[in-house]
């Protein structure tokens, strides 16, 4: 069972998982050289082997879990049922998610604090080794945001909340700890994976860029009896807490606080990108009441009780409710990990009644990634060369390259497994390049002077995009500065050109035209591609609804000249900065003839009118007025 030292693959997030390892390994900045969701120890979440990474991901695995399994023990020392709420934990861990997993250890630190507070009226604070544990716990706690930058909320917003805490029971020094241990051991990490020091608060600011136009580009919609289950189970935790006897106003705050940020950021993760993500909430909410029932079986607190443990246990059991209620999930994994050219037709019920292949389904999913479980590290660099050896058979990418390369739009395996020069713009894959300073800082690093010699393109997005979307600033740019130099197996080999970088694009404007939702938006008439900039903002309600869960997901209806018609996702955001809209590019025959200025523009090709949509009966989330905004490139 291959866990530890996984080998790097083709797709999307194998890819972007390789491009983190190779980032690191050859010291790029994160934050600057590169912006992702991710930071320099990714490999601790993805599990992914690299040569020159591999002592991060182990050292980072053995660390996390050992903060895990140290406050996980010591909160249950004193339970009534101490080994079967250990032996609960050992089986939900290897098959919770590794968001929710991380997710979790903030608060169980947060809920060690509670605990101590409460032991002896807080004289456990006096105590040296308890000072040492809080101090290494939290210690630990630095590393998570370098793990993935979603974690900086959770891990900030706790140490501030037990600082807070313990302040009100006059702990100053401990609660310094809280807030001094994770800074110093983040800028410890920082620089141990290689990165400057200087660089981290860039870091920390570039996660802004990524969280903030999450919700509104990544947004799928999902089960809405899903979400009600989390939203119940949720409640039901909250109300545990709120009718706790034993306890003080402040305590119970403390406790509704922790719980509902580990909660809140949870359902984010599940809930926004509504496909199989749905389980990291549940995930969390699962792990949330376990956490909370030790508490209800404390034999040193008076607030112990058995009605509360069963409220508590049945939030945990409407975190599972979906998976027992519907195979999809189970069936559609099942489906991605057979062999190519296969498909499974094993229903919940075949897979619950093939004990074994249950068994191999749970040890494939993404959760295992977390423990390291196969110390095979001599076999870890001979499996590592044979995966690219087999990504290089099958990418079909051939060409004879001389020099630096990117590639767009998200296959960096192709690039990488070939140990070709690599030279990523910030955001490595184009798809999350998805608010303004993204996209510039994406179009930036094609015309500065030292851009990639080579680009490598294949057009290809997600969730129906408008692929034009797609660091659609950048295209501009390449055709400023590159030209065709070959084309073969769904590949695209851009040169760049000799002499000077051209820093800006030449526009002939064409006019801005005022429209509404749902009306058509004529397109002008023109000689070269037009680009198009759509200027949409979030109402009111929109930007509230946005900040605690999703608004619904704009749509772009593009007619064309000979009167067919399709229909694209599309972002507020991405459509901010200018996209080309004509001519429609939907193949990299499409892409190709862009390069040439006198096929550039054909009849069929060319957009007749547009219609800014918004599915369903949500429209109250967009202001209802828009700007469009027409200029024609000139080459």
């Amino acid at each position: 069972m291959p866990v530890g030292g996984r080998s790097p693959l083709e797709s999307l997030t194998p890819s972007w998982e390789y491009g983190l390892n190779e980032a690191v390994a050859q010291r790029l900045v994160f934050g600057k050289d590169l912006v992702f969701t991710f930071g320099p120890y990714a490999s601790v979440y993805t599990h992914l082997y690299h040569p020159n990474c591999v002592w991060i991901m182990t050292l980072g695995i053995t660390l996390v879990d050992s903060l895990f399994l140290l406050c996980f023990g010591w909160l249950v020392k004193n339970a009534r049922w101490q080994w079967p709420w250990i032996l609960a934990c050992g089986l939900a861990i290897p098959v919770t998610s590794p968001d929710a997993f991380l997710f979790s250890l903030p608060l169980l630190v947060g809920l060690i604090i509670f605990k101590l507070g409460l032991s002896s009226k807080g004289w456990a604070f006096e105590d040296k080794s308890i000072v040492a544990l809080i101090s290494l716990a939290f210690a630990c706690l630095g590393l998570l945001p370098l793990i993935k930058g979603s974690l900086l909320l959770l891990t900030v917003g706790i140490c501030i909340a037990c600082f807070a805490f313990l302040s009100g029971q006059r702990r100053w020094t401990t609660g310094l700890i809280c807030l001094i241990a994770p800074a110093i051991s983040m800028a410890f990490f920082w620089v141990a994976s290689g990165q400057p020091l200087i660089a981290l608060p860039g870091y920390l600011s570039s996660m802004t860029l990524i969280i903030s136009g999450y919700t509104e580009a990544m947004a799928v919609a999902g089960s809405q009896q899903i979400l009600l289950l989390f939203m119940v189970g949720a409640g039901v935790m909250m109300l545990s807490i709120a009718i706790q006897k034993g306890i003080s106003i402040s305590q119970k705050g403390f406790l509704v606080f922790i719980f509902a940020l580990f909660l809140f950021v949870g359902f984010k993760a599940g809930f926004v990108r509504q496909d199989l993500h749905f389980s990291e909430a549940m995930n969390c909410l699962a792990l949330g009441s376990l956490f909370l029932a030790t508490f209800h079986s404390d034999v040193k607190f008076s607030f112990g009780s058995k009605r509360l443990l069963a409220i508590t246990l049945c939030a945990t059991f409407l975190a599972f409710l979906p998976l027992l209620l519907s195979g999809a999930a189970i069936e559609e994994s099942l489906v991605n990990q057979t062999s190519a050219g296969g498909q499974s037709t094993v229903g919940l019920k075949g897979l619950i009644n093939n004990g074994p292949k249950l068994i191999h389904l749970v040890s494939l999913q993404e959760s295992w990634r977390l423990h390291p479980w196969d110390f095979r590290v001599w076999a870890w660099r001979e499996e590592f060369e044979q995966a690219n050896r087999e990504i290089n058979k099958t990418s079909g990418l051939n060409f004879a390259i001389r020099g630096t390369a990117d590639i767009y739009s998200y296959e960096q395996s192709s690039l990488l497994a070939r140990g070709l020069p690599w030279d990523p713009r910030p955001v490595l894959q184009s798809y999350s390049a998805y608010t303004p300073e993204l996209i510039r800082r994406d179009e930036q690093h094609l015309r500065d002077g030292e851009a990639p010699d080579n680009l490598i393109f294949r057009l290809e997005t997600i969730d129906n995009r408008l692929p034009s979307l797609d660091d659609g600033q950048s295209w501009p740019a390449m055709l400023d500065n590159y030209s065709v130099s070959d084309s073969a197996n769904e590949w695209v080999l851009l040169a760049k050109r000799p002499g000077a970088i051209r820093r800006e694009s030449k526009y002939t404007a064409l006019g801005t035209v005022s429209a509404e939702l749902e009306d058509d938006v004529a397109v002008p008439a023109a000689t070269g591609p037009i680009f198009v900039e759509i200027s949409q903002r979030l109402s009111t309600v929109g930007k509230v609804i946005s900040l605690v869960y999703k608004v619904p997901s704009l749509s772009l209806k593009v007619t064309m000249r000979n009167g067919e018609a399709s229909v694209y996702r599309v972002s507020a955001n991405t459509m901010e900065t200018g996209f080309l809209l004509s001519p429609l590019v939907i193949s990299n025959a499409d892409f190709v003839r862009l390069f040439d200025s006198n096929a550039a523009t054909r009849g069929d090709d060319a957009v007749k009118s547009i219609a800014l949509e918004v599915p369903g009966e949500r429209s109250v989330c967009w202001n209802k007025k828009y700007t469009v905004t027409f200029k024609q490139y000139e080459y």
